[in-house]
């Protein structure tokens, strides 16, 4: 199985410090439990993934594929498939990304730490917090899938943590296999919720929001003032 390093990088325009950090995520810091967006997030990211994993063939040799979770629907069970997916994915990048970038490394055993110390000094941004993705990607669920296993992963084998930023809460998410990191995300609450919300709207609003902001980048194309690579 082909498995790919993505990185992204999610960068806010107002900035202020240089962050550096010895681990990813902060082991003994408190959980807000009491917190409706954390049980939120942990509802739908953990109890209620919605990613499936490929598991053989069925009688008429058609391929299967298992739940993660048998409480909520999954992507192919809304219709997040194909450019559905494209488009929910396009959409989900822009949710809080002012610079986008990603890089596809084939790789056999990923640096996944050295990956996001390089991202984070190689940056001119300033808040300790900005967001970040960098993963190695499952190549039989994709990308999107893969992002949402790995925050779910995280959650349930209770390797994050929530830092409060400005009294803005930034969840730091790690996940791990055979006792390599597989995953270092760093997204803020309000992220998170987003891509609940823009999952669960009708896959028609979801590709015409697709389209609008197509049409935004263009005009910001023409005058100049374009800002995603």
């Amino acid at each position: 199985m082909k498995e790919l390093v993505h990185t992204m990088r999610m960068v806010n325009p107002e900035d202020t410090e240089i962050y550096q950090m010895s681990e990813w995520w902060r082991k003994g810091t408190s959980v807000p439990i009491d917190n409706p967006n954390f049980l939120q997030i942990l509802q739908f990211y953990l109890i209620e993934c919605p990613v499936s994993i490929p598991s053989g063939k069925d009688s008429n040799g058609r391929n299967k594929r298992s739940h993660v979770s048998e409480q909520g629907r999954t992507f192919e069970e809304i219709g997040w498939i194909g450019k559905n997916l494209t488009a929910l994915w396009n959409v989900m990048k822009k949710a809080s990304i002012i610079q986008y970038k990603c890089v596809n490394t084939p790789v056999k055993s990923a640096d996944i730490a050295g990956e996001v110390e390089n991202i984070i000094h190689s940056s001119n941004q300033k808040d300790e917090h900005f967001e970040l993705i960098c993963f190695v990607e499952n190549s039989e669920i994709g990308k999107i899938r893969s992002i949402f296993y790995a925050i779910r992963n995280a959650l349930a084998h209770g390797s994050f943590s929530v830092n409060n930023n400005n009294g803005k809460p930034v969840y730091y998410f790690q996940s791990e296999r055979n006792g390599e990191i597989r995953s270092q995300i760093r997204l803020k609450e309000s992220t998170l919720l987003r891509w609940i919300e823009l999952f669960n709207m009708p896959v028609s609003e979801v590709r015409a929001l697709n389209q609008s902001q197509k049409g935004k980048k263009t005009s910001k194309k023409r005058n100049e003032v374009h800002i995603y690579e």
